[in-house]
């Protein structure tokens, strides 16, 4: 959703630091807000996000961002550990890693010993 969109919905014009935490709070608070079966896609759940913001103004949104933060944390931690996941399951990607950690470690041991 964008910001005119939101902004014609309202019929207003809001701030951009207001839509910043609506677009974040769009796009990562983790729970449905709306009961399962009541609405078929995006343009429903943009509509309830409107309608939140005039019902109870940015303040819900202010309320709902501390755990869209924390969800957007935990994908971000999720997506690592899929990446790691891919990295350990080839051997060969791993013993490269291997030798240039140790390729690195050999390097700081001079290092080191010139000081």
């Amino acid at each position: 959703m964008t910001k005119s969109e939101f902004e014609l919905g309202i019929g207003r014009a809001i701030s951009e630091d207001e839509f910043e935490i609506i677009e974040e709070v769009y796009a990562f608070y983790p729970e449905d807000p709306i009961p399962s079966g009541f609405y078929k896609g995006s343009e429903e759940l943009e509509n309830f996000y409107v309608k939140l913001y005039m019902i109870f103004g940015i303040r819900i949104f202010k309320d709902m961002l501390e755990r869209a933060r924390k969800m957007e944390k935990y994908l971000e931690k999720l997506n690592q550990i899929k990446e790691q996941k891919v990295f350990l399951s080839n051997p060969e990607k791993v013993k490269e890693k291997l030798k240039e950690l140790n390729r690195d470690e050999k390097i700081l041991e001079k290092l080191i010993k010139s000081l």
